[in-house]
């Protein structure tokens, strides 16, 4: 069975710089070659990625879940559906994990996204000591949170990794601050798995 090279590290590539895939005739040369350029410093690469694969892949993202299509066709990574597959496996025999355990069991079982492997190698100068989480990571957590899978605990005195880029809606209990103190699997979200 041939495997698909590009398919995560380009996903890996576009979350890592917050941005859209765009369906314009132009779209596909672009990210080419910017692909090319930032993850490979421009050596071509055997059975390269290209305008083709390109347009392929945008329709497989959304097909596995890591995000969605706009009305003007544009793909947005927001991995909501991968994550949630991904929770019973997170969250192991525990049902609360402090931000940073999450991210480490985030990125070992979703390596394409923020801190795995996969993501670091397509994002080389992103900085985890930073602690903020990209734009479709952010997204899905908030949207996952928002839909009772998880509990995001953010005080107002946090200083966890943050939410910022999604612009979180504040409440008085939970969403308090946009920095992420700790995870909790909602009762019942085992299920959703």
């Amino acid at each position: 069975m041939a495997v698909e090279p590009w398919f995560a590290l380009f996903y890996a590539f576009l979350l890592g710089r917050d941005a859209s895939a765009e369906s314009g005739k132009d779209a596909g040369k672009y990210w080419e070659a910017r692909f090319e350029r930032e993850v490979f410093n421009g050596v071509t690469q055997p059975n390269r990625f290209n305008d083709s694969k390109y347009r392929g892949l945008r329709r497989w993202f959304r097909y596995c879940g890591l995000g969605w299509h706009d009305s003007e066709d544009c793909f947005h990574p927001n991995p909501y559906d991968r994550i949630a597959r991904k929770l019973p496996s997170i969250f192991q025999k525990t049902r609360d994990l402090p931000i940073d355990d999450f991210i480490a069991r985030l990125s070992e079982e979703c390596p394409e996204l923020d801190d795995g492997h996969i993501f670091r190698r397509a994002n080389p100068s992103w900085d985890p000591k930073k602690r903020v989480m990209t734009l479709g990571l952010a997204h899905a957590l908030v949207d996952l949170h928002l839909a009772g899978l998880i509990v995001l605990s953010c005080p107002v005195d946090s200083d966890g990794w943050s939410i910022a880029k999604a612009a979180p809606p504040r409440d008085a209990t939970h969403l308090k601050s946009d920095r992420v103190t700790s995870v909790r699997l909602a009762p019942g979200s085992r299920s959703n798995g």
